[in-house]
């Protein structure tokens, strides 16, 4: 269940303990049968219904609302209408469907080995095309450019120098530098920077900045990705959001920040305090040293935007923010197999999708095979303990969700109800976005499966 707490209502978390009870199977019959994705859909538009209530009520009253959603997704055992659509024809409706069984947006087997096929040979051409524009760059052979081009590239592999690397590659493959006129050093200086500035976390570190931009990359260029609705300046905004996204990460998460009434707290209001704390600290890094300033040559309504911009989708990873977000691009979602030049023309359009792709590149290792996402559950799980024992030394109340992660039935118990709560349903709009992100989906129900075949034994 989804717990909205009086005294942090920015804070948004899951109690395992409350998610066993009740009614069993879980997720295991049911994902495993396709069942329960109507409900899911329906839990999106339910979810709407109170976004658009939220003018009559008072604020704690939506929140309480919200709350209620979020616990119906977890409680509720009746079946929905199996006719139930959510799109404006029966051929849409099962489109995140087609995408699990291996199929998708009416591309058969056979497409969609084409379309994996075109990417391989797009990114073998990519590789080719992402040129160090400086000598002092370090080279990473070719067939490490052709390894990160995939979903299965494993970052925890890597080293902070070569992420450092992989990260400026992402970034040329656009060339944003000759686009926007940045000097290639100023950018190569602000990524280390932004490495020399991430603390060594279990989760919360430079690997999982790297993690993140990966994600967006891919999710960009991927066949049918992202940046055939963007302009070249919304897909630098994506890249950068993602590299700053958790800058001087502390390693708690913002309601320690606010229950220990800490100065971060005080200065943002209790309002969103480490997502504002990291634009903060990356514009600051700018403004202090010009050989750090990314945006030095941005004037006028272009660096406006660009600053703004980078403002709300780093904001957007903020998960109290989730499911006001996920509402959002489940409308644009149903609207773009319609009319897909509607996203291009549109730039509040764009914006919620630059929010979405941040977002979900910050919550994306349950959509990798088993093998890569399991140890990320390792360090997260690490880091909850961490901060539980800092709650518990300073007399704070324990955070519940983070209690208890040395034992295996709590971490999977948790991480079952983070996939089915927060990740698939991003994931399944994610695929009717982006159909060549589909295997992203089929990865979290397979994680799903396997993290509630640990509960069930």
């Amino acid at each position: 269940r989804i717990l909205v707490c009086n005294k942090m209502r920015q804070h948004c978390c899951y109690n395992p303990d409350d998610f066993l009870k009740g009614p069993k199977p879980l997720l295991c019959s049911k994902i495993k049968t396709m069942e329960w994705l109507p409900r899911k859909i329906i839990l999106l538009m339910v979810t709407a219904a109170f976004v658009a209530l939220n003018s009559s009520l008072s604020p704690s009253t939506a929140e309480m609302a919200g709350s209620s959603a979020g616990a119906h997704q977890q409680s509720s055992t009746t079946q929905p209408d199996e006719n139930f659509e959510i799109h404006s024809s029966a051929q849409q409706e099962t489109a995140a469907q087609r995408a699990v069984n291996g199929s998708y947006n009416d591309h058969s087997e056979q497409d969609e080995k084409n379309c994996r096929a075109e990417t391989a040979s797009d990114n073998r051409s990519r590789s080719t095309r992402i040129e160090p524009q400086s000598s002092e760059i370090n080279h990473i052979e070719e067939s490490s450019s052709a390894a990160w081009n995939s979903w299965e590239f494993d970052i925890l592999q890597q080293s902070k120098e070569d992420l450092v690397d992989i990260i400026e590659q992402l970034f040329a493959h656009y060339k944003f530098c000759e686009k926007f006129d940045i000097p290639d050093t100023t950018l190569r200086n602000f990524i280390v920077a932004v490495q020399e500035h991430m603390p060594d976390n279990p989760y919360h570190n430079f690997h999982h900045v790297a993690s993140v931009v990966h994600f967006s990359f891919l999710t960009l260029s991927v066949c049918d990705g992202a940046d055939r609705y963007l302009t070249d300046r919304d897909v630098f905004i994506v890249l950068f959001s993602a590299l700053i996204h958790d800058l001087n990460h502390p390693g708690n998460d913002n309601a320690f920040e606010v229950k220990s009434q800490s100065q971060l707290a005080l200065k943002y209001n209790n309002v969103s305090v480490l997502e504002n704390y990291s634009i903060d600290s990356a514009f600051e890094l700018m403004d202090e040293d010009m050989a750090l300033n990314v945006f030095q040559n941005f004037v006028g309504d272009d660096l406006e935007y660009i600053k703004n911009s980078v403002r709300d989708a780093v904001l957007y990873t903020d998960m109290s923010k989730h499911f006001e977000l996920l509402n959002k691009v489940g409308h644009l979602a149903d609207k773009v197999p319609v009319n897909r030049t509607m996203i291009e023309e549109d730039e509040a359009a764009r914006q919620l999708l630059i929010k979405f792709i941040v977002h979900v590149s910050d919550i994306s290792n349950p959509g990798l095979p088993f093998e890569l996402h399991s140890p990320w559950s390792h360090r997260i799980s690490d880091e909850f303990s961490q901060q539980v024992n800092k709650e518990r030394q300073r007399g704070l109340e324990v955070t519940a969700m983070m209690d208890g992660m040395d034992n295996e039935f709590t971490k999977a118990s948790a991480q079952v109800g983070f996939i089915r709560t927060f990740a698939l349903p991003c994931f399944e709009i994610m695929a009717l976005l982006f159909p060549g992100t589909s295997s992203i989906l089929k990865d979290c129900v397979h994680n799903a499966n396997i993290w509630q075949g640990i509960v069930d034994h």
